[in-house]
């Protein structure tokens, strides 16, 4: 499989310069810590995440070619993935009636682009004991590697609408006060300087 163009998701073999599976080990290995992380917050469990990790590099290997420029979001995707399916019922579960249970939880806070290097700040078990496995699943695909709200929705198999709504209210619990005080403060700088620019 090749996967490159916009969309680390389309398969196809347009790219005359691939990289073989010995380049995405060598990917794999230096993004292990990372990896580990990712896997941890998804599953909720630094065990499982051991295992998922072992799964997720036997996938690497066998993987076919990858398009330049998408090596280190394919090898983080393909873990995710990987942790995703081993944790699929539960999340299922979770999705299928959390647009309900969710209403009561609502919170204002979207997408910032200073969300993922806050994240990237804490340890795995700060952020998986205060979300359930749906929003760690969300919140890893859309708020922290950035696929599309289409393509989280696929990979988890629940209505797209759902993906938005677990991330916000993902961001809301786990950020401290004062963090989302800062980031309320920096989207009203970038607002007002937006504004005079417009003005």
């Amino acid at each position: 499989m090749v996967f490159g163009s916009s969309n680390p998701e389309t398969i196809g073999r347009g790219s005359s310069t691939l990289h073989c599976p010995g380049v995405l080990s060598d990917v794999f290995e230096r993004s292990r810590i990372e990896l580990l992380w990712l896997a941890e917050i998804v599953l909720g469990s630094r065990v499982a995440a051991d295992a998922c990790l072992a799964d997720a590099m036997i996938r690497v290997e066998e993987a076919g070619y990858v398009a330049p420029g998408w090596c280190d979001l394919w090898v983080k995707r393909c873990v995710v993935h990987t942790a995703i399916e081993r944790n699929r019922n539960e999340i299922k579960r979770i999705a299928s009636v959390y647009s309900r249970d969710a209403i009561h939880k609502s919170s204002p806070h979207t997408l910032h682009v200073n969300d993922a290097r806050i994240l990237r700040s804490l340890a795995a078990n700060t952020i998986s004991h205060r979300l359930n496995a749906f929003e760690r699943a969300a919140l890893m695909l859309h708020g922290y590697l950035g696929f599309s709200v289409q393509d989280c929705a696929i990979t988890i198999e629940c209505h797209r609408s759902l993906i938005e709504l677990a991330c916000s209210n993902a961001l809301w619990e786990i950020l401290g006060a004062e963090t989302k005080s800062q980031i309320e403060q920096e989207e009203e700088v970038e607002e007002c300087a937006l504004s005079e620019v417009v003005a």
